[in-house]
């Protein structure tokens, strides 16, 4: 389609008819970059529109209608027709500018897109993965220590759940099933043990949580004090309760009702006491062997077992006969070493490597 560069002129000067500015608004559309050949910076600077006069409505038709002849009705809106034609050329022209590609001596390139600020490598630090599980899928005890030299038993077919950076000034554990904790000492960061709705909490202590009966939980303490409290998200009420060593915790998980006991007398009657007040004995890293010896010499009970079996097996804690009964503190060292007791008689045991 060829447009004649009087027409284009007269165009620009609102001088066509409206199927000429039909004709030539097309052509300039399809032809974007004609538009700077014909229409210069100048002339546009030189191009005023009446910003008094405002864009009419059809209401405002019918007044200029009823008010002048048609004749200068017809100009007027032939006036804003081609005032709405330039600037819809305009920007399709503005757009076009935008849109090409760059020209130079060397030939064409494109334009480049505003380069986005991103952050130095260094400047992301990714947070670390600390959430840490220890599963047991055997058919006995397993034993791993955590993080603070913690060390925890491991039921069968039952799990726990930590973070391995024990941060907060706390050290959440999460069980599934059963396990044995012998917890390192740290008064500025407690043990907390999390079972279904109850949460047991201690500084340094041994102690048996078994999470394993849907309609209860049972608690053992085997030395030192812990504190079993609900969790703060379960809606029922429940007093804490307090364990001391050789005691027992059974919470029935529907009415809540709690029931403490003393270990040894849900098992085998006590050994009997010596005649004699027994001595508290204290041992920090001594062999099994040499401890078992000790029992022996203080409360005259026969311990069989075998010494080079046990020679690298060690034991650091405090037996007070006054809290603990000689069997329950002999079925602990056998928990914490994976021993086997048989009672023989009364005063009367043996020690076996499972």
């Amino acid at each position: 389609m060829d447009i004649s560069r009087q027409l284009i002129e007269k165009f620009i000067t609102g001088q066509c008819t409206p199927e000429e500015q039909e004709l030539v608004s097309a052509w300039f559309r399809e032809y974007p970059e004609k538009f700077s050949e014909y229409y210069t910076e100048s002339s546009w600077e030189a191009f005023q529109v009446d910003e008094s006069i405002p864009v009419p409505g059809e209401r405002l038709w019918s007044s200029i209608q009823q008010q002048v002849s048609q004749g200068r009705a017809r100009r007027l809106r032939t006036i804003w027709s081609v005032a709405a034609a330039i600037m819809i050329i305009i920007t399709g022209y503005a757009v076009y500018q935008l849109s090409r590609p760059e020209t130079t001596g060397e030939g064409t390139i494109a334009r480049k897109a505003p380069a986005q600020k991103t952050l130095p490598p260094h400047a992301i630090t990714p947070m670390p993965q600390t959430r840490k599980t220890i599963a047991n899928t055997s058919d006995d005890f397993a034993s791993s220590t955590l993080p603070d030299g913690s060390v925890v038993k491991i039921g069968p077919q039952s799990s726990i759940t930590f973070d391995s950076l024990f941060r907060n000034n706390t050290r959440d554990i999460f069980l599934s099933g059963e396990a044995t904790f012998t917890v390192v000492k740290d008064k500025t960061r407690p043990f907390i043990v999390h079972s279904k709705n109850f949460t047991t909490t201690a500084l340094g202590t041994v102690f048996t949580v078994n999470d394993r009966n849907p309609s209860y939980v049972i608690i053992r303490l085997h030395s030192g004090k812990i504190v079993i409290r609900k969790e703060k998200d379960f809606a029922p009420s429940f007093n804490e309760v307090y364990l001391s060593a050789g005691q027992q915790l059974k919470v029935n998980r529907t009415s809540l009702t709690a029931n403490v006991t003393t270990i040894a007398a849900t098992r085998r009657p006590p050994l009997a006491t010596p005649r004699i007040k027994p001595a508290i004995l204290s041992f920090n890293k001594q062999s099994l062997p040499e401890v078992l010896a000790k029992l022996q010499q203080e409360y005259h009970v026969e311990l069989q077992y075998d010494a080079a079996a046990l020679a690298n097996m060690e034991f650091t804690g405090v037996y007070d006969p006054s809290k603990m009964t000689l069997q329950a503190f002999l079925e602990t060292l056998c928990l914490l070493n994976e021993l086997n007791l048989i009672e023989n008689n009364s005063n009367n045991f043996t020690l076996q490597i499972k």
